[in-house]
């Protein structure tokens, strides 16, 4: 049987992979999501998928604003610090600062190499069960550079997520 009929349905296309920044009291933290949609043209609107009990749900909660950031194929490295560690105990802006990839606008941090950004504010606030779901307005965006999107399908392919 083909793995892809194996796989749960909301799995098998690929899900692009942004990375979440937020900030609290200038300490940047970033995580990954992939549970990431726009639903409105205007005003430009993305669902969010946030995951409970990470320091981006609690810096979101306080401040409702942040920079989603589309990641290149070409950053996988980040999964690991960003998406497998926890902001709560691993301080991700030292990691950050110690490599070089930090770029600011504001006072907003984003990956200097990530193909995007997005200025996002958070409308709603829906409780759910093991991520909350947020409805946020772009505020403002800027492409940074061409490549390939990071995908969940590719980070199977290679063996980082399961």
């Amino acid at each position: 049987m083909p793995h892809s009929l194996r796989t749960r349905p909301w799995n098998r296309a690929p899900q692009q992979v942004y990375s979440l920044s937020t900030t609290n009291n200038g300490v940047i933290n970033m995580n990954i999501c992939t549970y990431v949609t726009p639903i409105t043209m205007k005003p430009k609107q993305f669902v969010i998928g946030v995951y409970h009990n990470t320091q981006t749900y609690d810096n979101l909660k306080t401040t409702h604003e942040g920079l989603l950031q589309l990641l290149g194929a070409d950053q996988t490295y980040l999964i690991t610090p960003l998406g497998k560690k926890s902001g709560s105990t691993y301080n991700k802006h030292t990691y950050l600062t110690s490599h070089h990839t930090l770029e600011f606008i504001q006072t907003f941090a984003y990956l200097k190499h990530s193909l995007a950004y997005i200025h996002i504010k958070v409308k709603k606030w829906l409780p759910e069960s093991d991520h909350d779901i947020i409805i946020a307005e772009v505020i403002s965006w800027k492409n940074l550079r061409h490549g390939t999107p990071l995908t969940t399908t590719y980070l199977k392919d290679q063996k980082i997520i399961r």
